[in-house]
């Protein structure tokens, strides 16, 4: 039997280590994008299925009949609660791993809609890619052109945002599991105290899937070569022109995604 066909009947037990996450199918209907997972094996670097739901009962009645499912021992995926509540119910043997660039840009949006807030509809592009870029890849120029920036009066708000948002960088640069466990909980207990409510209810977000973000720690998977798949699928689908059939669109996705 070819590759193709056994991948297309589902013969492949499930892998040690996964990830997954969604994106859309089709363009929005009837007020509703329709949204298909991808689930990818890392170590064979491919495509392991893909499913027409991103709920945890089509992901169940989807996914149920492929064989091995004690196998897996890793899943990473972004901070969707619905695919939380799938894997642990769905993989007996699995942990979590929280996406480390998922979480790195939890502020982004905020920080954006902050500074055009203060700006009005003025497109300042240096101010944006500064304070959505790492500090510690600043130069020193750079560094001062921001820090001058943030310490314009009625600007504090935005200060403490991206000082927030640094904080989250400063946390994967920890070097084993104690430091990063401490670093965590102690970020988390100042976050919860902050007056902003964006970055208390960041706090929040943190303690919920502080397991998961540690595991990050004992494994470094991220969800970057899901993240690459999902590049390829929209390649798939711009040189087909789109697809009707999502039966047609899976098998697609299959061949064209094979190591």
């Amino acid at each position: 039997m070819t590759e193709r066909l056994k991948r297309r009947n589902n013969l492949y037990p499930w892998p040690k280590v996964i990830g997954i996450d969604e994106h859309s199918f089709q363009k929005r209907r009837r007020d509703q994008i329709p949204f298909v997972s991808l689930v990818v094996d890392h170590k064979n670097k491919r495509i392991f299925e893909v499913v027409d739901s991103k709920s945890k009962q089509g992901l169940s009645e989807s996914l149920k009949a492929i064989p091995g499912r004690e196998n897996v021992q890793w899943v990473t995926c972004d901070l969707s609660d619905t695919y939380k509540s799938w894997i642990q119910d769905f993989f007996p043997n699995a942990q979590i791993v929280a996406d480390k660039f998922h979480l790195l840009r939890l502020l982004n949006g905020t920080l954006i809609k902050e500074r055009s807030q203060l700006e009005g509809n003025k497109w300042n592009q240096k101010a944006r890619r500064l304070l959505l870029s790492s500090a510690h890849k600043l130069d020193w120029f750079d560094k001062s052109d921001l820090w001058e920036y943030l310490n314009q009066p009625g600007h504090e708000r935005l200060k403490q945002l991206y000082i927030a948002k640094e904080r989250l960088y400063t946390l994967f640069r920890c070097r084993g599991l104690n430091k990063a466990r401490w670093a965590l909980h102690k970020m988390i207990g100042q976050f919860k105290a902050s007056p902003i409510p964006e970055i208390k209810r960041l706090g929040n977000t943190l303690w919920r899937w502080s397991s998961e973000i540690l595991n990050y720690f004992l494994t470094r998977y991220t969800n970057a070569r899901v993240e690459g798949f999902n590049g390829k699928t929209k390649l798939v689908k711009k040189l087909a022109y789109g697809f009707r059939s999502f039966k047609n669109y899976r098998l697609r996705l299959i061949g064209a995604c094979l190591p």
